[in-house]
């Protein structure tokens, strides 16, 4: 997640020095933080879709005695 944060603040950076309209890098860094917010709940979600796979025993993974 922290390079997930990286990114983003970097993009916004880069948004605000590059862009000199206002409304335009306003618009643009909206879109970098909402895009920012979809990849943590994503990565949220895919964790728990692996915890829940994981709950029945298959194929997928198994335990082994040391």
């Amino acid at each position: 997640m922290a390079s997930c944060e990286q990114v983003e603040r970097q993009l916004t950076e880069s948004v605000m020095r590059s862009v000199k309209e206002v409304n335009l890098a306003v618009g643009l860094r909206s879109i970098v933080w909402d895009v920012g917010q979809m990849a943590k709940y994503s990565e949220a979600i895919a964790e728990v879709a692996i915890n829940r796979h994981l709950e029945a025993p298959s194929d997928f993974c198994t335990w082994e005695k040391a």
